[in-house]
């Protein structure tokens, strides 16, 4: 008898047990969650059509989260709606996501029934080309107005996504340091910065924790507030490059100065590296999602214990609440052989109690999309009495108090706009696929003046003169496209 095998045998008895009712859900994901990957997978049978799934009408579930906790809220998930709808089955797959994988799927005509989008700013080019199923309607029925602003992607009036989760990067410092070395949580740029510049090497410290290597995405998380603390965006609402702004450069330059007081060799790191720095307990500040104070619990108990979160103080223009965050989406093929029963799942999957399940996997880093779902966490996390939620309600607190000014410059291009923000917009930025990907510009930006030692103005300059051309270039071949898609 194989391990895995073995595994796959008590996943589908738990099953059994959770749809009689003889379990209940919150044992079976205990249980669910405490096998691997590979055992969750094959149990919810992704892949082809088996003797099991023929003469039956079969959604295919498209996912790139791959730990077992997860895998287990979706297992729990597919286990009551398949329930609730006889004839009807939802084959779990994982895979990558990505913008080649997913064209090759949907140029293949390939049923990916409901698949998260993970580059959502690709949304209305693949709306536009007849991928994605219109989801306006599912939208409707869930509540416009819950979701919150700025979640809502779509294309000349449709949605054509449902977002199910926000998250928002905030400064993470620990107290217990402050404390000891005489200092108070910063209030103000200039307060950061005197901070990671007197313990930056004091006693093996790291002053901040931040990383400008691995990931198309990691220089844009980490320098948008001191973007948007200037007063202005990478680009205007219209689609114009603001980034040559000159305040933006003295936000560039405001994050550069940072970086000097941090590991050199974070320079060309990534996400583990800085949790690791955070963890470890050698950085005094790191910037990240909610899943760090998470991994800091479970892996350092007394960092967490000392770890308070404020938002990023990084510039004069709303100092302290603009910063980086993204949303994650769900879209359904177009082509999909069961679309009502893939939309009934998507509501099932993103809304109520399932919604508040996933949001409560990560506290403080899956925050809800919904406004509703929102409330039932803060309840959740106010009334909590042991784990996670009871012992750093305060950081989970915060991270839902910030989330509405959190945005991604893809995706909310133009939110903040000559020293003036009226709140989070959905209104993509076609050509972010260019912008960020590869050795992305903002990174090289970085990185030349960090590593190369080059200067800071002339490499703003290239930069901006880089996304001018791409985003020139990218209208010139779409003449009839305009902003707010």
């Amino acid at each position: 008898m194989s391990a895995i095998g073995d595994e796959i045998r008590k996943i589908n008895l738990w099953e059994r047990q959770l749809r009689s009712g003889s379990m209940s859900r919150r044992t079976f994901l205990t249980l669910a969650a405490s096998t691997s990957t590979t055992a969750l997978l094959a149990s919810c049978a992704g892949g082809a059509a088996t003797p099991a799934t023929r003469g039956t009408k079969v959604i295919p579930f498209y996912t790139n989260e791959n730990d077992p906790k997860t895998l287990a809220f979706y297992k729990a998930v597919i286990t009551e709606f398949t329930a609730a709808h006889p004839g009807v089955t939802v084959t779990l797959n994982s895979w990558d996501g990505t913008v080649p994988t997913t064209l090759t799927s949907l140029r293949s005509k390939t049923d990916l029934g409901v698949f998260n989008i993970a580059t959502v700013s690709a949304i209305p080019e693949w709306a536009k080309a007849g991928y994605l199923l219109p989801l306006t309607d599912l939208v409707q029925q869930i509540g416009q107005d819950d979701f919150m602003p700025g979640t809502r992607i779509g294309w000349k009036g449709d949605d054509y996504a449902v977002p199910y989760q926000a998250n928002s990067s905030l400064l993470y410092y620990r107290k217990d340091l402050l404390d000891k070395y005489g200092f108070t949580a910063p209030k103000s740029y200039d307060e950061l910065l005197h901070i990671v510049s007197e313990l930056n090497g004091k006693d093996g410290l790291i002053g901040l924790a931040t990383v400008a290597g691995e990931g198309n995405l990691i220089p844009k998380q980490f320098l948008t507030p001191y973007v948007y603390q200037s007063g202005w965006d990478w680009f205007g609402p219209d689609g114009s490059v603001t980034f040559g702004e000159p305040e933006v450069l003295d936000g560039v330059k405001r994050y550069i100065e940072l970086l000097r007081h941090t590991q050199a060799s974070l320079y060309n790191g990534g996400y583990a590296d800085l949790t690791s720095a955070y963890v470890s307990g050698r950085a005094v500040f790191a910037t990240f999602p909610g899943r760090l104070g998470v991994n800091a619990a479970a892996q350092a108990p007394a960092v967490a214990a000392g770890t308070g979160v404020i938002g990023v103080p990084a510039g004069p223009f709303e100092t302290g609440k603009l910063h980086h965050g993204t949303i994650t989406v769900y879209g359904i093929y177009a082509g999909t052989a069961a679309p009502a029963e893939a939309k009934a799942f998507l509501k099932a999957l993103t809304t109520g109690k399932n919604a508040l399940t996933m949001a409560l996997t990560v506290p403080g880093h899956t925050l809800p999309a919904l406004k509703s779902v929102a409330a039932e966490v803060t309840k959740a996390a106010e009334s909590a009495t042991d784990g996670y939620l009871a012992q750093h309600r305060d950081l989970v607190r915060v991270f839902l108090e910030r989330v509405d000014t959190a945005m991604d410059p893809a995706l909310s291009m133009g939110a903040v706009h000559d020293h003036t923000f009226k709140g989070r917009i959905a209104n993509v930025a076609p050509w972010a696929g260019q912008i960020w990907s590869g050795s992305t510009i903002d990174r090289t930006l970085v990185q030349n003046v960090l590593i190369k030692g080059n200067d800071v103005t002339q490499e703003w300059r290239a930069a901006t003169e880089a996304m001018t051309t791409i985003v020139a270039a990218w209208r010139k071949d779409n003449p009839t496209w305009e902003p707010g898609g």
